[in-house]
């Protein structure tokens, strides 16, 4: 197959993974309601996870096929990405103003988390006990972000009316069942094209996650902060790629663990460079704004700058 093919079929991959999780997402928010599951659950819940499940699963199909170096690589990528491209962007764009509150605890549980990864890992390999912490604090960001909803809405608001549903509960499932399909088909895509178009060229699995696919699967981050950034939801953007970072954080890796039966082997340039460039991007990007209240352009330019350094740094290597 000639790399032009093997970028075709890359791109083709990208596009079915995105537009099927808007699909998933659409349609698992509508069976949700109709069941009566309350508005802030869903929203602190399915859409935080459904946009990082691309991200999700193609490190699963990755770290099932034995290639943990682009499993691993793609969830901690994904998180530099949206911090040093996605979200740089859209500050440079505008300044986000922001809750201290809401964007404080996140902000928080992200850079916590992310130090924690890198502890559970500094060993070269993340244990059983490791992954068991992980997901503890990967609860505490979900219960955190239902209390927060549940506290900030209006008590009228908790009520699930089912009239609110789009479409047939057949409809809804249809298209549950065709989203969740393409998801795991366009991640099996991205996997194998992205693999062969690593040993063409000559680089590991690791670089071509880090870079192409960790990118590409963080588009639908990237679909939502340019949606709120032409709507004027700045803030928007910051709380998606949050929530969407905790999760990548704190739930691939240790699902990646678990598929490669309790324990995941960690490089160390994942240890010396991947997570302490991605805890250097959440300190620029939240603990300024903790105080200011404001993310503002010159953390944009910085994140940036970092983001562009570390691409250098990785290709160098």
């Amino acid at each position: 197959m000639s790399i032009f093919v093997l970028f075709v079929v890359f791109a083709v991959g990208v596009v079915l993974t995105m537009f099927s999780g808007e699909i998933f997402v659409n349609s698992s928010g509508d069976i949700a309601k109709r069941w009566g599951i309350p508005k802030f659950v869903i929203g602190a819940t399915i859409v935080s996870f459904a946009t990082t499940l691309p991200e999700l699963i193609v490190s699963a199909f990755a770290a099932s096929e034995g290639r943990v170096d682009m499993a691993i690589g793609n969830g901690i990528g994904s998180v530099i990405a949206n911090m040093g491209l996605i979200l740089a962007l859209a500050v440079m764009v505008k300044p986000i103003i922001i809750d201290r509150k809401q964007f404080g605890r996140k902000g928080v549980i992200l850079i916590f988390g992310l130090i924690l990864l890198w502890f559970l890992t500094n060993d070269g390999l993340l244990k059983p006990a490791g992954i068991v912490l992980l997901f503890i604090t990967l609860g505490v960001f979900v219960a955190e972000s239902v209390v927060s909803a549940k506290r900030e809405t209006s008590i009228e608001n908790y009520e699930t009316d089912s009239e609110k549903a789009t479409g047939s509960y057949l409809k809804n499932i249809v298209f549950f069942v065709l989203g969740a399909g393409g998801i795991t088909l366009g991640a099996r895509v991205l996997v194998n094209s992205g693999s062969e178009i690593a040993m063409i060229f000559g680089v590991g699995d690791e670089l071509i996650a880090k870079t192409m696919i960790a990118v590409g699967t963080s588009l639908p981050e990237l679909v939502t902060a340019i949606v709120a950034i032409r709507k004027g939801e700045n803030a928007m953007v910051a709380g998606n790629i949050l929530g969407a970072n905790i999760i990548d954080a704190l739930l691939i890796l240790p699902v990646c663990g678990i598929i490669g039966g309790g324990t995941l082997p960690v490089s160390v340039t994942n240890t010396i460079v991947d997570i302490p460039t991605a805890l250097i991007l959440a300190t620029i990007f939240i603990v300024p704004t903790i105080f200011t209240k404001k993310i503002q352009r010159w953390q944009g330019l910085t994140g940036i700058i970092a983001y562009g350094m570390y691409l250098v740094g990785i290709f160098i290597a």
